[in-house]
């Protein structure tokens, strides 16, 4: 039988202001740097706390968002 990939409830929290996405990964951290990497890739300069939730609304990992300039 063949693994998925888990959904998480990433929610990203600059300035008192949240917002929620969902995505498919194989774990907390992955969902983590896909997150990270896409709040950057859309030019997302405000600093934030991220929150990584599994399907059941358990807290699996925090952290924090910072943008990196290159």
């Amino acid at each position: 039988m063949a693994t998925r990939e888990s959904f998480f409830e990433c929610i990203f929290n600059p300035d008192g202001n949240e917002y929620r996405f969902h995505v498919r990964a194989w774990n907390a951290h992955e969902a983590e740097e896909t997150i990270k990497a896409s709040l950057r890739d859309n030019g997302v300069h405000d600093s934030g706390s991220l929150l990584i939730r599994d399907r059941r609304g358990a807290e699996l990992l925090r952290s924090t968002y910072a943008f990196e300039y290159a």
